[in-house]
């Protein structure tokens, strides 16, 4: 009896280790945390630097990005946070949802989907389809949009995902989320 117990925590101890561990990453002001339900040891997190600059009007945004890439190199998500320096009022989920849904006019995509979705608490949009790379390499592209909730006027987030829908992006929409820090300017996955 007391084998098959020590067996049987021996599998509840293994099989924790396969499971997905919360991620968390510091750029900037901000804290991302998610999870891909995936094991740690098949993909990387890169933060790139900062940048700061303007838009065509004159706007001053600063963009931060995540990158995580599959070990394999098959899969990849970013995720980007973008303050602007003027506040755009009255971005509606069913706004953006709008928006990417001129994307289904680009002819490399087909099988295009929209819809509006809670991300991090709040209304954002998703789209999805069938992007054509090549001749004969085609990815599922996942795009999700949505304005931080501590700063819904000016701050943009956007993520871009093509692990697949029940492989890491879904579980990534169910648990992701942005924290601003105050006066935090560092860079750390965590």
């Amino acid at each position: 009896m007391r084998q098959i117990a020590f067996v049987l925590l021996a599998t509840f101890l293994l099989s924790g280790l396969t499971v997905g561990v919360p991620d968390s990453a510091i750029t900037g002001p901000y804290r991302i945390s998610f999870d891909l339900g995936l094991p740690h040891d098949v993909y990387s997190v890169d933060l790139d630097d900062p940048i700061i600059d303007e838009t065509l009007g004159g706007v001053k945004r600063e963009r931060y990005l995540i990158t995580i890439t599959n070990d394999t190199g098959l899969s990849f998500l970013t995720i980007s946070v973008i303050k602007l320096g003027e506040a755009v009022p009255g971005i509606s989920g069913s706004a953006m949802l709008q928006a990417l849904d001129s994307l289904d006019s680009d002819p490399r995509i087909s099988g295009f989907q929209s819809d509006i979705r809670t991300i991090d608490g709040t209304s954002g949009a998703i789209a999805s389809g069938t992007f054509a790379t090549t001749e004969d390499i085609y990815i599922t592209l996942y795009h999700a949009v949505y304005m931080l909730p501590s700063d819904p006027a000016s701050t943009i987030v956007q993520i871009v995902s093509t692990y697949p829908w029940n492989e890491g992006t879904l579980q990534l929409l169910k648990t992701f989320h942005v924290e601003e820090l105050r006066g935090s300017t560092e860079q750390e996955v965590v």
